[in-house]
């Protein structure tokens, strides 16, 4: 009982807090476009003189050279016809009609981040084990929306029989407003476990976020929402209502050391003592800035109150793992 209360409790505190900062922002912004100083009087009558306009009483007047304009039909070379031609899409650019399957041609010009990462280790002798994680990251930042979709495969096996065996993905799209610190979300993730009682989860949750400092260096965003959960093959295969918090913090400690964290807490509004959350930190460094390559130390710790008979409640997947931007 004081477990749920202290959990209410946290909730409505967090969603107060949110409020009165989306409540000063509006007013900021409001203020900023209100205290502009009024525009000067102009004395029309000034400008005339017995009923015609005389244009030595303005308080600009000067002659000037008509500026010549360019002959639109002259001859343009290969090299300006190329500069001033349709927009580059890299690779695509080579496929006939290339242009025309690129996103950004029917959504606008976007800032493009991804990257790639890849960790194995393995053992051969008196016991034969190998372990895989793999993952993948893109994230569009447009002049109306920001796209992020990240996925993240773990795979392990003992003289060949499977000991882990896991995936993560997420995608979620945001609608930023009020000077682009605010936004609102649509979120959807999927989880897959080979040795958890369901075969596939799914979670669609939608809400708003706040960025609480935006620096250089340092990012940290809180977001909440709400949504619902569905297990596929599994014993309690219901739709879940469920509350949807999550808090996302980045920090550059230099050109060369970053840190990176997320953490998501998803309560059922019916049962609000179960609950679920998903942490992922990862520590970066920077190893040859020329290929975009680098060195990652990475936690990801999924906890569910409710796992099942004989089942824990918390998985812990630790990896060093190498990442290629692109």
């Amino acid at each position: 009982m004081i477990s749920r209360f202290v959990q209410i409790s946290t909730w409505l505190l967090l969603t107060c807090i949110v409020a009165n900062a989306y409540a000063q922002d509006v007013t900021n912004a409001y203020a900023e476009t209100t205290s502009q100083s009024p525009p000067p009087e102009v004395n029309v009558a000034a400008m005339f003189i017995d009923g015609d306009f005389a244009p030595e009483t303005l308080l600009c007047n000067f002659e000037y050279e008509p500026i010549p304009i360019p002959d639109v039909n002259a001859d343009v070379g290969d090299i300006e016809a190329e500069a001033i031609g349709d927009p580059d899409y890299g690779y695509l650019g080579y496929v006939p009609g290339g242009q025309y399957v690129h996103i950004d041609y029917w959504f606008g010009e976007a800032k493009w981040d991804s990257s790639v990462e890849l960790g194995i280790n393995g053992q051969t002798g008196n016991t034969e084990s190998l372990s895989l994680r793999s993952g993948a990251k893109v994230k569009r930042v447009g002049a109306a929306t920001t796209t992020i979709a990240d996925i993240i495969y773990a795979r392990t096996s003992n003289n060949g029989v499977p000991t882990q065996d896991n995936a993560l993905f997420n995608a979620k799209i945001e609608w930023p407003f009020v000077n682009k610190r605010w936004h609102i979300y649509a979120k959807n993730g999927m989880e897959y476990d080979a040795f958890k009682d369901f075969g596939l989860r799914l979670w669609v949750s939608g809400g708003m976020g706040y960025e609480v400092v935006k620096t250089d260096d340092t990012d940290l965003t809180v977001e909440l929402g709400s949504g619902f959960s569905k297990e596929f093959d599994s014993p309690d295969d219901e739709y879940k209502p469920e509350g949807a918090m999550t808090i996302l913090f980045d920090h550059n400690f230099n050109k060369r050391h970053s840190f990176e964290g997320k953490y998501e807490y998803y309560p059922e509004w019916q049962e609000f003592g179960e609950y679920r959350s998903i942490s992922d930190i990862g520590y970066k460094i920077l190893l040859d800035d020329t290929a975009n390559l680098s060195l990652k130390f990475g936690v990801i710790n999924r906890f569910d109150s409710t796992p099942g008979v004989d089942k824990k409640k918390n998985d812990t997947n630790y990896s060093i793992l190498l990442i290629w931007k692109l």
